[in-house]
């Protein structure tokens, strides 16, 4: 029996599961599309800090399932927002889609502002 936590679909139920139990409530928005989510917002590593990247920027791991599943506009997007809870508005720089046989199985978003 081939074991499902290597396939595209394991790796995405791994991170809902992570993102659920540890993630926090964010907002993904383009112009006036917006879909509630879950992600992993955390700080730059210092090596991360270089020319215009300064310690005001994040690292946000998303899923695709949500905003999949609302038929949100993926591929997220340089220029798109991500609002985090406390209602700060932070522009993607930087998106990063990691797929896995085709699919796509993870979203890294540096974010700034």
């Amino acid at each position: 029996m081939a074991d499902l936590s290597d396939t595209p679909a394991g790796m995405i139920s791994r991170l809902d599961a992570s993102l659920a139990k540890h993630g926090e409530d964010v907002t993904l928005k383009r112009g006036a599309t917006t879909v509630a989510v879950r992600a992993s917002v955390r700080p730059l590593r210092p090596e991360q800090l270089a020319g215009d990247i300064d310690e005001t920027f994040s690292n946000v791991i998303l899923s695709p399932t949500q905003a999949a599943a609302a038929s949100w506009p993926l591929p997220v997007k340089k220029g798109d927002k991500v609002v985090e809870a406390s209602g700060k508005e932070r522009n993607v720089e930087f998106p990063k889609h990691i797929r896995v046989q085709n699919t796509l199985v993870r979203i890294e978003l540096l974010v700034g502002g």
